[in-house]
C-alpha cells in the first residue's frame, strides 16, 4: 500500500494476531520483499505508484500460487471481476474491519494449502497408476512366458484368463475371447467335474 500510515497500522494490528508483516509502497519494493522473505500471502492495494495492483497480481500469479488479497477504496464490481480474473483470491474494500481482513487472510491461506494438498494427491494418484500399469505389464509378460498352460475361471466356470501355452496345449486356433464357458473349450467331462470339485 502506498499509504505509509495505513501500512504501519496494519503491521501493528496484524502482528498482534501473530502475522509477520513486510511492507512495500510500490512494485519494486514488493518484488524485493518477495525475494527476501518466504511469503505466505500478499495484501495488494489496487492503486500504487508505477505498477498497478492489477499488474502486480498478474506478475505474482505467473510466478507462484501465493494467495493475493486486493485492497481497494473504489469497490467497483469491474475491479473485482478483473482482479479475480488475474488471480486474486479475494477483495477487501476500504475502509474495512480488521477482523474481516484477518478472516479473509486465513481463508485465502487455507484455500491455497488445500489446493496444494489436492495437487499432491493428484500427482500421487498418477504415480500410483503408472506404477500399477508397469507392474501389470510385468506380470502379463511373466504370465504369457510361462511354459505351462494356465487357465483362470470365475465361479460360473467361465474362462476369464489364459496364457498362450494353454492355447497351444489345447490346440486352439485363436485366443479365448471374453468370459467363455470351460465346456466350450475343454470337452473332457471328467476334467470339468474335477474343476467343479476344486
Amino acid at each position: 500500500d502506498d499509504d505509509e500510515a495505513l501500512g504501519h497500522s496494519l503491521r501493528r494490528y496484524l502482528s498482534a494476531y501473530g502475522f509477520e508483516i513486510g511492507l512495500a509502497q510500490d512494485g519494486d519494493a514488493m518484488r524485493a520483499e518477495l525475494l527476501r522473505e518466504k511469503t505466505d500471502l500478499v495484501i495488494l492495494d489496487l492503486v500504487l505508484p508505477g505498477d498497478s495492483g492489477f499488474d502486480l497480481a498478474r506478475e505474482i500469479r505467473r510466478e507462484s500460487d501465493i494467495p493475493i488479497i486486493m485492497l481497494t477504496g473504489r469497490g467497483e464490481e469491474v475491479d473485482r471481476v478483473v482482479g479475480l480474473e488475474l488471480g486474486a483470491d479475494d477483495f477487501v474494500t476500504k475502509p474495512f474491519e480488521l477482523e474481516q481482513l484477518v478472516l479473509t487472510m486465513e481463508r485465502a491461506v487455507e484455500k491455497r494449502n488445500l489446493e496444494r494438498k489436492a495437487r499432491q494427491y493428484q500427482e500421487e494418484i498418477v504415480r500410483n497408476l503408472l506404477d500399477l500399469n508397469t507392474e501389470k505389464k510385468r506380470l502379463e509378460t511373466i504370465f504369457n512366458c510361462i511354459a505351462n498352460g494356465i487357465m483362470v475361471t470365475n465361479k460360473d466356470f467361465e474362462i476369464v484368463l489364459h496364457n498362450p501355452a494353454l492355447s497351444r496345449l489345447l490346440d486352439l486356433s485363436g485366443p479365448i475371447e471374453g468370459p467363455m464357458p470351460v465346456s466350450e473349450v475343454i470337452k473332457d467331462g471328467s476334467f470339468i467335474e474335477t474343476l467343479k470339485r476344486m
